[in-house]
């Protein structure tokens, strides 16, 4: 990632068996699942637990592409990097790899999320807590 990128946040999951698919590569569908997770786990680290939050963050758009397959057994480490938010969008940039070989990405992701008013259901401006967690907290609102 480039310096244009924050580092939110590292995490490594095992690999299951269950996440294999019939070549025995971790299937494609869990890549998102394992980012996912690491999004949930990123948020309950900096005290703002998804179910406790006034707003939802949908996923308006995700990228993945795979570069080396995952492979059991072993574990999966999901780094995750945001870019400073536009308006009522963020997006954050995953990178997995397996512990085994930490040098080389098995496959990069990108997800495009916008805020939304749990109880209007109306996209609405980032919460302060939120864009400061996405940017750092030294980091100045120019909006």
């Amino acid at each position: 990632m480039t310096t244009m990128h924050h580092h939110l946040y590292t995490i490594v999951f095992p690999i299951r068996w269950a996440d294999l698919d019939a070549y025995q590569h971790v299937n494609h569908a869990q890549f998102a699942i394992y980012m996912q997770e690491a999004r949930i786990a990123w948020l309950d680290s900096v005290g703002l637990p998804i179910d406790e939050q006034p707003v939802q963050f949908p996923i308006v758009d995700l990228h993945l592409t795979f570069k080396r397959p995952l492979l059991f057994p072993g574990n999966v480490q999901v780094d995750l990097y945001s870019e400073k938010p536009e308006g009522r969008k963020w997006k954050i940039h995953h990178v997995l790899r397996h512990t085994s070989d930490l040098a080389t990405e098995c496959a990069t992701g990108t997800i495009i999320a916008v805020c939304l008013d749990k109880a209007t259901q109306k996209v609405v401006l980032i919460p302060e807590t939120f864009y400061r967690c996405l940017v750092g907290s030294d980091v100045v609102r120019e909006e």
